[in-house]
């Protein structure tokens, strides 16, 4: 199988797994199962999932040819804390909104007050 053995992901994020490239040299793959301590998450070629609590989480790929026989591989997903970068321009908007709401725009209006 042509899928990676580990993935990092930030905690809350979406990630997807391709098993598109997943093949049988003597037949042909009939189905897919992608499991999480052994629950069925997809059948699907594709796999979004994502993970609220740090740490390292197993998922297992399945693939079941056309002769019933089975073929698995494990995928590692290492969850991380989210990175404060993602929430940088919020907090700036805010700060510069905040700024000119309550700094900005009442001393405007003071000085066109006061002419």
């Amino acid at each position: 199988m042509n899928i990676p053995n580990s993935v990092q992901v930030e905690k809350g994020e979406l990630f997807s797994l391709s098993a598109v490239d997943v093949y049988d040299i003597d037949g042909s793959i009939e189905s897919l199962q992608w499991l999480y301590q052994g629950r069925l998450l997809s059948h699907e070629t594709e796999l979004s999932y994502s993970f609220d609590s740090l740490g390292v989480y197993r998922i297992e790929l399945v693939a079941i040819d056309n002769s019933s026989e089975q073929i698995s591989q494990d995928i590692y997903i290492e969850v991380l804390p989210a990175s404060v970068s993602k929430y940088y321009w919020l907090a700036v908007f805010f700060i510069f909104f905040s700024v000119v709401v309550f700094v900005i725009i009442p001393g405007l209006g003071k000085k066109i007050a006061r002419k």
